[in-house]
């Protein structure tokens, strides 16, 4: 491959590398974001089972004193509440998990697009060097043999 060749090649390659750059840096803005609203429900179900917990002890407590029929069902009518609500967050999670796993799939396509189009590009710099230079090697061998003569 001659310089010409390399360079045009190279300046081909940059607007589709800026191109995949653009979709990579999206792609991880959605991975952050989705790793953001996996937190959340983390954060959202660890919450809900704290008080579930101390709400079940408080209701252990309430018992071993004595309480009447209807304020029993009221503890155990918040507690279904409370299961249900975690139930609920587990499967928000279980989708948040799922978001999070397809876009760091997408990511990573990406950037291994990115990596290799970069490579690609250092490639043909590399051979536009090696061109340059045994360019330039031929003319002072040329310059040597007509002074030579």
């Amino acid at each position: 491959m001659n310089l010409g060749q390399s360079v045009a090649k190279q300046n081909k390659l940059q607007p589709v590398i800026k191109l995949k750059q653009r979709r990579e840096q999206q792609a991880g803005r959605r991975l952050q974001e989705t790793n953001l609203d996996r937190q959340r429900h983390h954060q959202l179900i660890k919450q809900l089972q704290d008080y579930r917990d101390g709400y079940l002890q408080k209701m252990e407590g309430v018992l071993k004193q004595g309480v009447a029929v209807n304020q029993l069902g009221d503890y155990r009518a918040m507690l279904a509440e409370l299961d249900e609500a975690l139930t609920k967050e587990r499967a928000a999670l279980q989708w948040a998990e799922n978001d999070w796993q397809q876009a760091h799939e997408v990511w990573q396509v990406a950037r291994s697009q990115v990596e290799a189009l970069s490579g690609l590009s250092k490639q043909y710099a590399r051979d536009g060097r090696l061109a340059a230079e045994t360019l330039e090697q031929d003319q002072q061998e040329d310059i040597h043999r007509n002074q030579s003569r």
